[in-house]
């Protein structure tokens, strides 16, 4: 079966209010909403990452399984002010059909009170490829 991929880019809204922390807590808390939506025995089948970013600033996270998220930070990601981050996110999945992929990431989106547009990512992807 040939893999279903979605990705999306959306700038979240006013976020001045909550810390980077609280921010970063509130996008793994997205990912692992997803990966819960989409697993099989507890396990995601391909990868869900993600990149939040504002003014050079960044952190990246990673989810195979719906417990685990990683996140990795920019040097400077402690001294960061955000105002209106971007966040890019992916889900490369095989064993699933489309729309189950695509319903849900929109409905995880939903949920977390984050609405975007869905683009599916057309062709071959290259499981080397980050």
């Amino acid at each position: 079966m040939k893999p279903q991929a979605v990705s999306l880019s959306l700038t979240l809204g006013s976020v001045d209010h909550l810390t980077t922390d609280a921010v970063v807590a509130k996008v793994a808390a997205l990912l692992q909403d997803i990966a819960e939506r989409l697993s099989v025995r507890k396990a995601v089948p391909g990868h869900i990452k993600a990149l939040l970013e504002e003014r050079g600033r960044w952190a990246a996270f990673n989810c195979t399984r719906p417990e685990d998220v990683r996140i990795t930070y920019s040097r400077d990601w402690k001294k960061a002010s955000l105002r209106r981050p971007m966040l890019r996110l992916s889900a490369i999945l095989v064993g699933l059909s489309e729309s189950q992929v695509n319903d849900a990431v929109r409905e995880a989106l939903e949920s977390a009170g984050m609405r975007s547009e869905i683009w599916e990512c057309p062709g071959p992807h290259d499981a080397n490829a980050s």
